[in-house]
């Protein structure tokens, strides 16, 4: 299990977070219908966030889902969409600090009152 040191949930909470990080079940197996990768992945890196953690999400992986079954333990049937790395930011790397310049909300949304 991950350490607790870095989060303001409950034991509960974090018990839950963790036997979802840790278990290589299928999320099939408790819904009617599969849920989108997207969904999962940020559910995932809020998650993570919330216990101190740091994600990066890598799509690299998905050409070789073929290679990547065995090793996971995953049905023929299914394929890896994404990759993710989970840990702790080395905050003394300079490329942990990169930050894209971004429109800003009110040049693509509008908001009605």
């Amino acid at each position: 299990m991950l350490s607790p040191d870095h989060s303001s949930a409950t034991h509960d909470e974090t018990a839950i977070v963790d036997e979802a990080m840790m278990s290589r079940r299928s999320v099939r197996a408790f819904l009617p219908t599969p849920v989108d990768e997207a969904t999962i992945r940020d559910i995932l890196e809020v998650a993570a966030r919330g216990r101190g953690l740091h994600t990066c999400a890598q799509a690299a992986f998905a050409p070789y889902h073929r290679q990547i079954r065995p090793v996971l333990g995953i049905s023929e049937n299914d394929i890896v969409v994404c990759g993710m790395a989970l840990g702790y930011e080395d905050e003394s790397k300079p490329e942990n600090y990169l930050r894209t310049d971004r429109e800003p909300v009110n040049g693509f949304a509008t908001f009605l009152k």
